[in-house]
């Protein structure tokens, strides 16, 4: 995917420092290939934004709300892989809003819910570029702009993330995002084109 993607989408990851061997590689690519863009969205400027076509800041945690309006702008601009949705992706409502810091034994147990595709379209139209740009930082106009290159049957998407999204507050919730925007538009499983945790122990996500 290194080496074949001409996208890459890092999410709040510093890879120049924390995976300085794939990101030498990442960069060879880069600079063998001028379509290679790198964007770069975290919560500060490191040695990675030096790299970066474009760097995008958003506040500490804002990535919850910016992949959600994300979601929402692939959904609205149809953008999203019809194909392969129908033929590879069924859709579930976890549990939402859930306290932060319960024991598992005093955690509600839902079990999720079956939604129809037409129900999740439903479920994200609040969650618009106006509304995430409240929490995340990230200006709304930038997001439509994010939806649209994961959405470019051009393009081939990656994205990567460190230990910032896995260990995040709600790390399990942002994993799922981002695996859900390459869902929707089929960029996972195909060469040059996937969602990529960059962990010495991947099988953690």
């Amino acid at each position: 995917d290194l080496d074949l993607g001409d996208t890459y989408i890092l999410w709040g990851a510093n890879m120049a420092e924390a995976h300085p061997v794939l990101f030498s590689r990442l960069i060879d690519n880069k600079l063998k290939n001028p379509k290679v863009r790198l964007i770069d969205i975290a919560t500060r400027k490191t040695r990675t934004t030096q790299m970066a076509d474009e760097y995008i800041p958003m506040v500490p945690q804002g990535d919850l709300a910016a992949l959600n309006a994300i979601v929402h702008v692939i959904l609205r601009d149809k953008l999203y892989d019809e194909a392969f949705v129908k033929q590879h992706v069924s859709f579930k409502r976890g549990t939402e809003n859930q306290p932060y810091g319960l024991k598992d034994k005093e955690a509600p147990k839902e079990e999720p819910k079956n939604l129809s595709f037409e129900e999740f379209k439903e479920l994200m139209k609040p969650m618009t570029p106006e509304w995430a740009e409240k929490l995340s930082g990230i200006p709304a106009a930038t997001i439509v702009k994010l939806a649209h290159i994961y959405g470019d049957k051009n393009r081939k998407v990656n994205s990567l993330w460190t230990m910032g999204v896995n260990q995040h507050v709600r790390g399990v919730w942002v994993n799922n995002l981002i695996y859900n925007v390459h869902l929707l538009t089929g960029k996972i499983g195909k060469k040059g084109e996937n969602p990529l945790s960059l962990t010495g122990q991947p099988s953690a996500c």
